[in-house]
């Protein structure tokens, strides 16, 4: 999952959302309707309003979780589709300030200060949906305890010792998952990017992998040389992670961690890159660029890329791994098509 824009950074226009099977490149301008790309089917279909915004949200193997939400922000949905292209809707409050960032097996999960429980608000509360019963609810965290992610059942959260806990959503016990890092507590917690497998954590610069399968037993992961700083991973599939950072050089990196610990296959990138959300399939890296607003692709085992063209991108928003393929926002006004050069798998 990626951490996405606030509310006040999108900006207006109609954007289609697309699912494309392996890597996005421009090929060109064109004045009117978008060009369905080939391999992609759009998410939503048509739009009726100019302001409308369909924006990926958060994906997993199994789900895309998505908005489709008027300017200035009114009444906003959330949508769910499945890998068989079954549609459905979410109950959102628009009251809340925030929207769910993660998702593992069909546990959707945000982090919320105060929650709306329809009786009043609530501090140190995670909001929960279940995306394949469309259930929902706000679980209550205790004042000691920190909010990290979603996990398979439920919500994972850290204690005051440190130790990773596992709170069901749907009834059962609370369960206790091991601790990653000596030094990490739910003052001073790690950051979490958890997928249907298993959940990667980073504190400072040690980066380790829990699989849902292996409560307790962490694989540290390889994120390069010692010198690089502002590290971070935005996406966790069954093989690797979607990871970025800054070299000794001051050049932006991509990286695909392997989840075995395995070195990483790293992409330097040009000193005024930003890139933001990276994601995979089998086939290439894929990462949203902030400052340039384009997506960009590498090959899964090179560290050149091949493909880069504008899409609709702020602040992290425009692009999303689902259905093991890419799932972005794409900009009416340009022609989008797969680049074949990439095509390793359907």
């Amino acid at each position: 999952m990626t951490a996405m824009g606030g509310r006040a950074g999108r900006r207006r226009g109609a954007v289609m959302l697309a699912v494309l099977g392996l890597a996005v490149g421009v090929c060109g301008s064109a004045a009117g309707a978008v060009r369905t790309p080939p391999h992609a089917v759009t998410l939503t279909g048509g739009k009726s309003h100019f302001y409308d915004l369909y924006l990926p949200i958060v994906g997993s193997p199994k789900y895309a979780v998505y908005t489709a939400q008027p300017y200035p922000y009114q009444n906003e949905t959330l949508h769910v589709r499945t890998a068989k292209a079954k549609t459905s809707t979410l109950a959102f409050d628009p009251n809340d300030d925030i929207e769910p960032t993660s998702l593992a097996a069909g546990s959707l999960t945000g982090s919320d200060v105060f929650a709306d429980t329809g009786s009043g608000l609530v501090p140190d509360a995670a909001e929960w949906w279940n995306v394949g019963s469309g259930e929902h609810g706000v679980l209550m965290l205790a004042s000691t305890d920190a909010y990290l992610s979603s996990a398979p059942d439920g919500v994972l959260a850290i204690g005051p010792s440190g130790e990773l806990q596992d709170h069901p959503t749907a009834g059962g016990r609370d369960r206790k998952v091991g601790t990653p890092f000596p030094k990490a507590t739910s003052s001073s917690p790690p950051v979490a990017v958890a997928g249907d497998a298993g959940v990667v954590l980073a504190f400072h610069h040690s980066f380790r992998y829990m699989a849902w399968a292996d409560p307790g037993v962490f694989t540290t992961l390889d994120v390069g040389a010692t010198g690089d700083t502002d590290l971070f991973c935005s996406s966790v599939t069954s093989g690797a992670a979607g990871c970025g950072g800054i070299d000794a050089t001051g050049h932006p990196l991509v990286l695909r961690v392997p989840l075995t610990g395995s070195a990483p296959v790293v992409t330097q990138l040009a000193a005024s890159a930003c890139p933001s959300a990276i994601y995979l399939t089998s086939a290439v890296t894929a990462w949203s660029d902030g400052c340039e607003r384009t997506i960009n692709t590498v090959p899964a085992g090179a560290g050149t890329p091949i493909a880069s063209g504008p899409a609709y991108v702020q602040e992290g928003v425009g692009l999303i791994g689902a259905f093991g393929k890419l799932v972005m926002a794409v900009d009416p006004g340009h022609r989008y098509a797969v680049d074949e050069a990439a095509t390793a798998s359907g």
